[in-house]
């Protein structure tokens, strides 16, 4: 469930409530009418993400931060290596292992290399770091294959980035969903980015990031931005994986 905070300016309010209650009566119907003990959000010009006891006391549980210099008095993890450290972060989740789940937009890296992909952490509660476990990029993957014949600059120079958007879900079958929602589609006439198409890059990824099936699909939009999160649904119209007929 994610949420973009908008002002309640004259200009903005009627969007602004509009967004609150999709928010609030979607929150209401995953939770049985409930609040989660642990509601998991993303900060993400912030760099930062938080987990919140959404019931009383309504205290911070835990803050996971990419910058060096958060002064806080709630427990913060913080990151073994900083290139494991998120950027713009978006669609976060805790899965049923504890680790955190969440798409790195990758905006504004210091070392300039701004590239997106979905990255998994291990929180250790104990050492109050934050474990880089899993990762997926495209077209080339932070693997020891790839690292094999390039630099980690030259995979990351390379590596496409989608500044808007974007998600990342585990699946049932243990696979990652992984979308960036906001590439720059090519012009049609001479090759060169359109500020009006991007399109959508869709992978099914294993949990040793190897790639197992992709999608294009091609946007369109007036404002600049393609889709913005890609959600797995078993079925359309009710239909299974299984033959109803054995």
């Amino acid at each position: 469930i994610g949420i973009r905070v908008k002002s309640l300016s004259e200009e903005a309010r009627q969007r602004s409530l509009r967004t609150l209650d999709l928010f609030l009566t979607t929150l209401l119907e995953a939770t049985a009418g409930g609040l989660p003990d642990n509601f998991v959000v993303t900060l993400r010009n912030l760099n930062l993400i938080a987990s919140v006891n959404a019931s009383a006391p309504y205290n911070v549980l835990w803050l996971l931060s990419s910058d060096p210099a958060l002064s806080t008095s709630y427990r913060t993890y913080r990151f073994v290596d900083e290139h494991d450290a998120f950027y713009f972060p978006h669609h976060v989740s805790q899965i049923d292992s504890g680790r955190v789940l969440v798409m790195d937009n990758g905006v504004k890296r210091p070392d300039g290399a701004n590239f997106s992909r979905a990255v998994e952490y291990a929180l250790d509660a104990r050492a109050g770091t934050a474990n880089l476990t899993w990762q997926f990029e495209y077209p080339l993957n932070m693997s020891a294959h790839t690292l094999a014949t390039r630099s980690v600059r030259d995979v990351e120079s390379l590596d496409t980035q989608s500044a808007i958007g974007n998600s990342v879900t585990r699946m049932d079958s243990g696979h990652y969903l992984v979308a960036f929602t906001d590439e720059a589609a090519a012009n049609d006439d001479d090759g060169a980015a359109s500020a009006t198409r991007s399109n959508s890059l869709i992978f099914d990824v294993n949990e040793h990031g190897r790639l197992h099936a992709g999608l294009v699909i091609e946007g369109d939009s007036v404002w600049g931005a393609g889709t913005y999160r890609v959600i797995p649904y078993e079925g359309i119209y009710g239909e299974k994986a299984a033959c109803p007929f054995q």
